[in-house]
């Protein structure tokens, strides 16, 4: 069974499933010691324990405050999420005018995003958003928008209304949030179509839909132009095969969910992440490299859950929402980790900044005029990226700690591409064999594998965790392996050059996994065009 599923791919069948097994053995390894140093901190991380949602005896790590707030916000969200639904599927059977069917829906979506949020927090959207457009269409200028937003972005918990309930107030955060991106996709939108649209009451009833539909509101991005056409061609019925799909995606998020609660239950990840770096410092570096490991899956595993359950909702509306986030524990690219964990943002920034930037004239006539030089390719490529990243940051916070994320997440993408572009193997090395091939790039991306998962530890750790993982595994590890300090099993360099042995093994895991998926990727892809035209 096993040689047939590796079928015709280069490396032989024995080979991967000695890479399979490290790779697994690792990963259930490394929750073990997770496990064994959340118990042999003693009572230092006990005040970041709450009582269990199953047994008041027994004691869980809620030190993830978006994970803590989104949990007490779940019964909420199901509520409205599950109204909603129902009342959609009636008001699409009521045979009413769309003017009609649209002022009936924005009535009951504003009235359950205040519920969700509150009033004064949607008055405050719309009309922020609505004078955003205005300015738009008298200048005719995108870029009032995009100011106002990161403005907006940077400074919401400052000048914005909130609530004094928290778990209310991570719903009013995310809604002004994810309000800021729709009055940029609202305000390009105008701009690129401003010659072919109708400024009448239709489209104004379209951008209110657009801005308070409730899945789509605190969680997940959507385009304009993409709600718009999908929201046009929303069945009344939902097949046979659309409920069985349905059924398996809400299985999943319950499975994932018990498994992330029995995972808080088992061990302290999140609170070690969540508490001063010393406390690392009693541990060895197995411990704080497991350690760190967890959390990632942690994040995953949270995220999945926050975007998993408006998109369950919203498939069942008949919409089709930004997939679920990519598994970190198969990301050896970390393009794949920016195109596939936050799918909705990466297309929203494709098409709205970076794709526009790459295009811009000034750009395209410097590169036309001198020709595909350095300096041209930095221009054109380099810059819309560094745009890009620098609005991840505004999105993200601007903390030390994101800071020095996005520059070790900007790092790898830069080393992928250089390594993109060189000569392939097989220009170097004519009679190298596909299966040495394959070994050779899983070695080569250690390169991008290693920025980008230490950039990670940045952004998941308070402030000085990221910093103390990034010195105490990778800076003492590499000093240490230089000066052939490798020989005690409890020094940064043998546990370091473990770890490259063990990336190696992974890359390879991964190299099979996208190769086996690729072909259906590209038939669903392929389904997806055919039926767009």
């Amino acid at each position: 069974m096993w040689f047939k599923i590796c079928g015709k791919y280069p490396i032989g069948g024995v080979e991967l499933c000695f890479y399979f097994i490290v790779w697994l053995s690792h990963s259930l390894l490394a929750f073990l010691l997770t496990t064994n140093a959340s118990r042999s901190v003693g009572h230092w991380l006990d005040h970041w324990l709450e009582p269990s949602s199953y047994s008041r005896t027994i004691r869980m790590d809620n030190s993830d405050i978006e994970l803590k707030l989104f949990r007490q916000s779940l019964p909420n969200v199901l509520g409205a999420f599950a109204i909603n639904s129902v009342v959609f599927r009636l008001v699409l059977r009521l045979g009413m005018s769309k003017n009609g069917r649209s002022l009936l829906l924005i009535s009951v979506w504003f009235a359950l995003n205040a519920y969700l949020a509150s009033v004064r927090c949607l008055l405050l959207v719309i009309f922020a958003t609505f004078l955003i457009l205005s300015v738009t269409l008298l200048s005719n200028c995108q870029l009032f928008a995009w100011a106002f937003a990161i403005l907006a972005i940077a400074k919401v918990s400052v000048w914005a209304p909130f609530s004094s309930d928290p778990a209310k107030y991570y719903r009013e955060f995310n809604f002004y949030l994810y309000s800021a991106i729709k009055a940029i996709n609202l305000s390009v939108f105008l701009v690129r179509n401003r010659p072919a649209i109708r400024l009448d009451f239709e489209l104004a009833m379209e951008f209110l839909e657009y801005l308070l539909y409730p899945p789509f509101s605190t969680a997940l991005i959507v385009l304009f132009e993409d709600f718009r056409c999908q929201f046009r061609q929303v069945n009344q019925q939902i097949s046979r095969l659309k409920m069985s799909s349905l059924f398996w995606h809400a299985f999943r998020l319950l499975f994932w969910f018990f498994v992330l609660d029995f995972l808080l239950h088992l061990c302290k990840a999140n609170a070690f992440f969540n508490s001063p770096f010393s406390l690392l410092e009693h541990l060895n570096h197995y411990e704080v490299a497991s350690i760190a490991y967890v959390v990632g899956h942690l994040f995953h595993l949270k995220y999945f859950l926050i975007f998993g359950i408006p998109s369950l909702f919203a498939s069942f509306d008949g919409f089709h929402s930004p997939g679920a986030p990519i598994c970190v524990a198969r990301v050896a690219k970390y393009s794949q980790m920016w195109r596939y964990f936050d799918r909705g943002l990466y297309n929203f920034l494709k098409e709205q900044l970076y794709i526009p930037l790459i295009t811009f004239g000034a750009f395209s006539s410097v590169h036309r005029q001198i020709g595909p030089n350095l300096a041209t390719i930095f221009l054109r490529h380099f810059v819309p990226m560094f745009a890009v990243f620098a609005f991840v940051l505004f999105w993200h916070g601007l903390s030390p700690n994101y800071f020095c994320w996005v520059s070790l997440s900007a790092t790898a993408l830069i080393a992928e591409r250089i390594g993109q572009s060189l000569p392939k193997w097989h220009t170097i090395w004519p009679n190298c064999s596909e299966a040495t091939f394959v070994r050779l790039k899983a070695a080569s991306m250690l390169f991008t594998v290693i920025p980008g998962i230490f950039g990670i530890f940045f952004f998941l750790g308070l402030n000085g965790v990221g910093a103390f993982v990034f010195r105490s595994l990778l800076l003492d590890g590499l000093s240490q392996i230089l000066s052939l300090r490798i020989f005690s099993s409890n020094s940064a360099g043998f546990v370091l050059l473990h770890l490259f042995l063990l990336g190696f093994c992974f890359n390879n895991v991964c190299l099979f996994i996208d190769a086996k998926l690729a072909p259906a990727q590209q038939r669903k892809n392929g389904k997806g065009s055919e039926k767009n035209e």
